[in-house]
């Protein structure tokens, strides 16, 4: 017989498993203590991966060990599972008045389920890992993605145990799932906001950095090192749009964050080399919108539109050698929710470091991106909005005053695209970098409070597990120019046109 410790749903059970149980014979004693059908539980964190009632084999084949800590996901769906699960918080085994102070669970419950709230409980930082904290509590703040979250999880309880446990990148998705359930249950919130209970996110980071060996980079005292937020973003990103299946056309995530970009390339030399060659026209979808920072770079717009427009070398076959083309890109269509990111490392090879732009560059709480559009998909932004709301300053006024008194809200339908497009996006989240390289310094998540009126301008500031409110002000100061923290990257969630109906 072993011991091992049973983390679910903030509570920990030490619970004695022989050798030669199988995994059905654990679920079944798990369902009568927790009051979640065995069918719907699911144990993380053995070497076998995730395993469920009908998984094969014994317990110590799938890698229990004495002394273990496991997580186990699962939603309990009765009344009498919810006093079951209060009288063993109530207990001498409660992590409370034992000691342990980590959790996690996850929805894979019926489609019933109530929607998942939003994120309100810091994550302790677990040796630099600030840079995965800041990204996922901006992350969470999309209900859309929340929702996404659970649907995978739904889903992936039919697959096979091989399918489910084989793949670096699918730990990824299940251990985030797990934890935006968890921060988004009412148990999250302990007292006042300002004083959140923290949280441990081993299993996410020990997810991320089994996928991405990056992530798992120690210095020569053995210490995890510092990793950059876009490229951490930019992972999770892409992992969720690998769930898809394949036949599926355009995944999730491309039609809920990218930005369908459309370039032209036409030939910039002289006249009589250029006529023979025809424009090249391409399409890219960016997840992440660049803000380039150069010296004439002050506003956010600026640094966007620097992005949109560059110089390129082509070879070209039909006179046998390299021109110079130039490039203009226009915005094709745009997703509910836009990220920009703006590019403020620069790799500098003697130092061997990615050095960091300094330079002061504004962001707008609402962001007008007719600009940077095609001619068609302007005339159909213009036909969706008030005769008011053209610029940034008039929009933000107009948002005040339709906002007045009731919260932000999320403009897209279960489609993942809005019923009606404005291409006015309002801010939302900023990721901010305190330091002078991407391999130093300290990454903080700034997020709009979504239970406070608009106009009370009240913003949530997540420092690891250190929780405080703070004021619109202090949000429009992180424009960088020093070395406090500033703007690495905005969230910005698309405002709706007129006689559309706003959804929480």
């Amino acid at each position: 017989m072993v011991i091992v410790q049973i983390k679910w749903n903030k509570q920990v059970f030490p619970t004695e498993v022989s050798e030669d149980e199988t995994a059905r014979s654990l679920m079944e004693r798990l369902q009568k203590l927790t009051g979640v059908p065995s069918e719907r539980l699911t144990l993380l964190g053995l070497k076998r991966g995730a395993v469920r009632v009908h998984t094969a084999g014994t317990l110590a084949a799938l890698g229990l060990q004495d002394g273990c800590t496991v997580m186990l996901l699962g939603t309990p769906v009765s009344a009498g599972a919810a006093a079951v699960s209060q009288a063993v918080a109530n207990s001498p085994l409660s992590p409370e008045k034992a000691g342990a102070g980590v959790t996690g669970t996850t929805a894979s419950g019926a489609s019933a389920t109530p929607p998942l709230k939003h994120v309100r409980r810091g994550l302790a930082n677990l040796g630099n890992s600030c840079y995965a904290n800041a990204t996922i509590q901006c992350l969470l703040q999309v209900p859309e993605l929340r929702d996404y979250l659970r649907s995978r999880v739904q889903s992936s309880a039919s697959l096979a145990p091989a399918v489910t446990t084989a793949d670096a990148e699918h730990r990824v998705v299940m251990a985030l799932a797990a934890l935006a359930e968890t921060l988004s249950s009412p148990n999250a919130v302990q007292g006042s906001s300002d004083n959140p209970e923290r949280f441990y996110p081993q299993v996410v980071m020990a997810a991320l950095r089994s996928a991405y060996p990056q992530f798992a980079q120690r210095d020569n005292h053995g210490m995890y090192m510092q990793q950059d937020a876009e490229e951490c973003l930019s992972q999770i990103l892409g992992a969720l749009a690998r769930m898809e299946p394949p036949t599926t056309g355009t995944n999730w995530v491309d039609a809920t964050f990218g930005t369908l970009i459309a370039s032209t390339d036409r030939c910039d030399e002289p006249n009589e080399v250029s006529t023979a060659c025809t424009p090249v026209v391409s399409h890219e979808c960016l997840r992440l919108l660049p803000c380039h920072i150069s010296k004439q770079v002050n506003h956010l717009s600026e640094g966007i539109r620097e992005g949109l427009e560059g110089s390129i070398e082509r070879y070209v076959d039909s006179l046998g050698r390299t021109l110079n083309w130039k490039r203009e890109s226009r915005i094709e269509r745009l997703p509910p929710y836009l990220i920009v990111h703006f590019v403020r490392f620069f790799w500098k090879p003697v130092e061997k470091v990615k050095a960091k732009v300094l330079r002061k560059v504004v962001f707008p709480l609402i962001l007008d991106t007719l600009p940077f559009c095609t001619d068609s998909l302007q005339d159909a932004l213009r036909a969706a909005r008030t005769p008011t709301a053209t610029t940034e300053a008039d929009a933000e006024g107009a948002l005040q005053d339709a906002q007045v008194g009731g919260s932000s809200s999320s403009s897209s339908s279960s489609s993942g695209k809005p019923d009606t497009p404005s291409g006015l996006y309002e801010l939302f989240a900023v990721l901010t970098h305190q330091g002078r390289t991407a391999d130093s310094g300290h990454y903080v998540a700034w997020v709009r409070d979504p239970e406070q009126p608009l106009d009370r301008s009240v913003w949530l500031k997540y420092d690891d597990d250190r929780v405080e409110t703070v004021t619109e002000d202090q949000i429009l100061r992180l424009c960088g120019g020093g070395d406090w923290h500033m703007a690495y990257i905005c969230f910005y969630r698309m405002r709706p046109g007129p006689g559309t109906n706003e959804k929480r």
